[in-house]
């Protein structure tokens, strides 16, 4: 736990609490999800997850974290604009079921999002945006499907890769 601990703080420079709240059995998964709880929390939202790893992740861990990060990331900053005056829950699902790894990622949105034409929100640009092309790379390396979705205000990030070392 320490090694990994130590591995995402130097390699993604997440902060990492050593008490986390999230126990899926992979250590690197627990501290991305609980570094970006209390993220999301600060910004009146919660993280829901739904964790069901009945084979081991076998995909690089930094990629992992990008992926995962990314997508949280992505949903935080969403939830940042909505400004609601109510609890935003983010749904966090991951499951691996044979040489499958799924990860979806659901937030609320403001309006409708055009899923077609996604640029980032943030007023310097040319310094963001590339989260989920981070993703759509990963993706794709995996031998992948990434589907984005957004419908009744509520966005949706699936992607569904090979659970495989490469």
């Amino acid at each position: 736990v320490q090694e990994a601990i130590k591995y995402i703080r130097d390699k993604m420079q997440i902060d990492v609490y050593e008490k986390s709240t999230v126990n899926s059995g992979h250590p690197v998964l627990d501290a991305i999800i609980h570094s970006k709880s209390i993220i999301a929390q600060k910004h009146g939202a919660s993280i829901k997850t739904n964790i069901k790893i009945s084979t081991p992740i076998l995909i690089d861990e930094l990629e992992l974290g990008v992926l995962i990060g990314n997508a949280l990331d992505n949903a935080i900053d969403a939830i940042m604009i909505l400004k609601s005056n109510s609890v935003s829950i983010i749904t966090l699902t991951i499951l691996t079921t044979g040489d499958m790894l799924s990860i979806e990622v659901c937030n609320p949105t403001k309006n409708l999002v055009d899923v077609k034409n996604l640029n980032t929100t943030k007023k310097d640009r040319l310094s963001h945006g590339y989260g989920l092309s981070g993703i759509e790379t990963i993706t794709k390396k995996y031998n992948g499907n990434l589907s984005i979705s957004c419908e009744n205000n509520v966005f949706t990030l699936s992607s569904i890769i090979v659970n495989t070392k490469i």
